[in-house]
């Protein structure tokens, strides 16, 4: 099954999804799960550059390059910044949101390292699920080094905030040969912590009120320190839920944290919400990463690298000069 640009024009918007979604599928059954991206999915990105994607990409502050990158669960979207032939860098967003929240690092980030943002699959963003998304940490891991083997690297380094830190440490569990340093912004499980971060995301995903929608971007990108346009385009990415389907941040083992080694630098913003107790999870941290280093982000609450960029890149170009080390 094929939708011709043609056959997508003639449904309507909210039609029009559904349908790709369901052509991505068949078409997967047929041809393997790490193909190229079908024909479908090549038009669901045209639409989404000639529509919300002209929104998204002027916030965008350098040059990029639009990439659709395959994987056992379907086809990542993702935007490309920085030194073309510097190490490769995958930033991985929060739940609820999509990769447009690192558009205050990448400038930075980009002078040393070819960074990419990824749309996390199945969450708010413009990767395509085929067959079925990740449910577990093990599974979000398998679908980071599908793109890892995909880019053709042997290593990356990987900056995950909240589900996007569990993202990256679960990767570099169950693939740490492929990590070459690990920054982890509040992740939001992972380290054995108590965490609220549930209640906050009945406001982000679990509701239709647009006042609600609202106050949770407004306060997880930076708590009135965001731009107008900024909040509103936030807004319209969490109202639109239909077909996200996530998996739901857990902690991993001791044991498997414990043989860690490769350099890590935890984050995390001096006004977070999500931690019944915040310095707990430098603690938890110091105890159970061996090579971890613990920042506070001044000002910050939850999403640390969009509250305070440059303190958050100027943190991060020292550690991965390895200026950093264990306290």
């Amino acid at each position: 099954m094929v939708l011709t640009e043609d056959a997508c024009m003639k449904y309507p918007r909210h039609l029009t999804a559904p349908l790709i979604v369901l052509a991505g599928i068949i078409q997967a059954l047929f041809s393997g799960c790490t193909t190229m991206p079908s024909r479908a999915e090549r038009i669901a990105l045209e639409q989404f550059r000639q529509t919300d994607g002209a929104k998204r990409l002027a916030l965008w502050p350098v040059p990029y390059k639009e990439r659709l990158i395959p994987t056992r669960f379907g086809t990542t979207y993702a935007i490309e910044s920085g030194r073309a032939d510097g190490q490769v860098m995958l930033l991985v967003h929060a739940m609820g949101f999509n990769a447009m929240t690192w558009a205050p690092n990448i400038d930075s980030l980009g002078k040393d390292y070819r960074v990419i943002a990824l749309d996390t699959i199945g969450d708010q963003g413009k990767s395509v699920v085929r067959r079925d998304y990740p449910k577990t940490g093990a599974e979000y891991a398998d679908w980071m080094v599908d793109i890892i083997d995909s880019l053709g690297e042997e290593k990356v380094v990987l900056v995950g905030c909240s589900m996007g830190g569990w993202i990256a440490l679960n990767t570099a569990v169950e693939y740490p040969s492929r990590v070459s340093a690990l920054v982890l912004n509040s992740p939001a499980a992972g380290l054995p912590v108590k965490t609220t971060w549930m209640k906050y995301l009945n406001d982000i995903i679990f509701t239709s009120s647009v006042e609600k929608h609202r106050k949770a971007a407004r306060f997880l990108l930076g708590n009135g320190r965001a731009t107008r346009d900024w909040v509103e385009y936030m807004v319209e990415v969490v109202a639109d839920t239909g077909g996200a389907k996530m998996g739901i941040p857990s902690d991993i083992k001791a044991e498997k944290l414990a043989l860690l080694d490769m350099p890590i630098l935890l984050l995390v913003g001096t006004d977070e919400v999500i931690y019944e107790n915040k310095q707990a999870v430098f603690e938890t941290g110091r105890s159970l990463l061996p090579s971890v280093h613990c920042e506070w982000i001044p000002d910050a609450g939850h999403m640390g690298h969009y509250d305070n960029p440059d303190f958050v890149n100027s943190i991060v170009e020292e550690f991965l000069a390895g200026k950093l080390v264990r306290e």
